[in-house]
């Protein structure tokens, strides 16, 4: 929430995107699903524990993870993540 307007901050899928894969996120379609991934080794212990926190940011939430799975599909190939 923002404390001076009380508004949740929106959310952006972009972003998040590429904050992800900054902290060594990855993804991957397997016939329609989209799955998620993060590299543990050669990455500081920060960067997974990053990972993990937007992981569980967008699984628990079904509407941001529509907007990133809406969002990971304008970036893939038409076919994928039908």
């Amino acid at each position: 929430m923002d404390a001076l307007h009380g508004e949740a901050p929106s959310f952006d899928p972009a972003a998040w995107v590429e904050h992800f894969k900054a902290v060594g996120g990855g993804f991957m379609d397997t016939c329609g699903s989209l799955h998620f991934c993060w590299v543990i080794e050669g990455k500081p212990l920060s960067d997974n524990i990053m990972a993990r926190l937007l992981y569980k940011e967008v699984i628990g939430d079904p509407v941001k993870l529509g907007a990133v799975r809406d969002h990971i599909g304008r970036m893939m190939p038409e076919e994928s993540l039908s």
